[in-house]
């Protein structure tokens, strides 16, 4: 008989993903879990649901970020007046010159596109996509199906591609590695360590914990 897959509290994150991968390849499947209140009002297809809640009230935590560019503002705060002599104001000008010039250079690595957390309350992972309510009761949502692409970092975060002009997605934390597991085999199916070959090193339990 297939043995579903639940979120086992009595091990670390980590040692539930490698199981959770161990059985998606066997052919296992998801059972639905409870969905609380504050996620429970999110639409869902006639066949997708629940397979994990992270944040309140389960008190697991997932970290998200957007990698985007920003508006960055550069600003004068040098004194309207100035008085002294002229070798003062020639060196105050020169000075102030380079500030300007550091402070520009600092806005533009500033203002380039790089990963920039988001606060978030809720994350539910579903068989069809992943919600993430940013604080503030602004919600967003990512498929699988519409994601180019998917990686697992060096630092155990994961890593969605969507089409232009859809911004990456990470979700980074303990948990992290679990929904990676989760979500590559929800795009993939049994076969998902064939496309994803990060997957391998949830063969067998590792003995680092998260």
């Amino acid at each position: 008989m297939k043995e579903d897959v639940i979120m086992g509290a009595s091990q670390t994150p980590w040692q539930t993903a490698c199981d959770l991968h161990t059985t998606l390849s066997a052919g296992g499947t998801f059972p639905a879990v409870p969905v609380p209140p504050p996620v429970a009002h999110l639409p869902r297809e006639h066949d997708e649901y629940a397979i994990g809640v992270f944040g309140p009230p389960t008190g697991l935590d997932v970290n998200y970020a957007r990698f985007v560019g920003a508006d960055v503002m550069v600003t004068s705060r040098r004194p309207a007046v100035l008085v002294g002599d002229l070798n003062f104001l020639a060196g105050y000008a020169l000075g102030s010159i380079a500030t300007q010039h550091r402070a520009r250079r600092k806005a533009r690595r500033m203002a380039e596109p790089q990963w920039r957390p988001w606060p978030m309350a809720h994350t539910l992972v579903t068989t069809h996509r992943i919600w993430c309510e940013i604080v503030g009761n602004e919600w967003k949502n990512f498929n699988y199906d519409a994601a180019l692409g998917m990686r697992l970092t060096d630092d155990n975060a994961l890593v969605m591609y969507y089409p232009e002009p859809v911004p990456p997605v990470r979700l980074a934390g303990t948990w992290a590695p679990w929904i990676a597991v989760a979500v590559a085999h929800l795009k993939f199916g049994p076969a998902a360590e064939f496309h994803q070959k990060w997957l391998t090193k949830f063969r067998t339990p590792a003995r680092m914990s998260l």
